[in-house]
């Protein structure tokens, strides 16, 4: 199974589908953060973004992403305050820096992320600023591998992570995952072009 769709488009246009097996099945997982995001929520980010007064601050991969009326990326090059940020700390900033505007941090990501977006929100109650906002999204794909995954109690044994979920090893449904089903656990140096 592979989780990340990023991972999917590689197997597809490098053709590692053809390359092995019939007895190799390819299971599309859950996806990322980025890859699943509804479509309705990307029209939210644009409605929000649009307002006049919002600069709405995200990381670089959600831009091109997108929702019936298009892109975070379209929506700045129509005049919306929209910002790449590294981090959260870098929206916080933003917001510190504009007291007169409303600074709005699109969280999103594997739930990797979510420790720094929470630090930030303690962050900014405790410096008092008041025109700074969350609208998160983060994902957390609550599928336990240890479970049987197919019909006959089947059971997957091949998981491909994306990158940013190489914390995977002290999280411990995906421990019990490598520890029991699986001796093939890829993803350490699994790179989608």
């Amino acid at each position: 199974m592979e989780v990340c769709g990023g991972h999917t488009h590689a197997i597809f246009k490098f053709g590692l589908d053809q390359l092995l097996p019939e007895n190799i099945e390819f299971i599309h997982g859950p996806g990322c953060p980025v890859c699943v995001l509804p479509m309705g929520r990307i029209d939210a980010c644009i409605e929000i973004a649009s307002r006049p007064g919002v600069i709405f601050c995200t990381f670089g991969d959600a831009m091109r992403v997108p929702g019936k009326n298009g892109s975070l990326l379209q929506a700045k090059a129509r005049g919306a305050d929209v910002r790449i940020v590294y981090s959260p700390m870098d929206a916080l900033r933003l917001a510190q820096q504009n007291p007169q505007r409303e600074v709005v941090f699109f969280g999103l990501g594997f739930e990797t992320t979510m420790p720094a977006t929470a630090l930030t929100l303690r962050q900014a109650r405790k410096r008092n600023v008041d025109n700074f906002y969350f609208f998160c999204q983060h994902h957390h794909p609550a599928a336990d591998p240890a479970q049987p995954a197919g019909p006959a109690g089947e059971r997957n044994r091949r998981l491909s992570r994306p990158g940013p979920r190489q914390y995977g090893d002290r999280h411990r449904g995906l421990r019990l995952y490598r520890q029991r089903l699986s001796p093939s656990f890829s993803g350490r140096r699994f790179r989608t072009a």
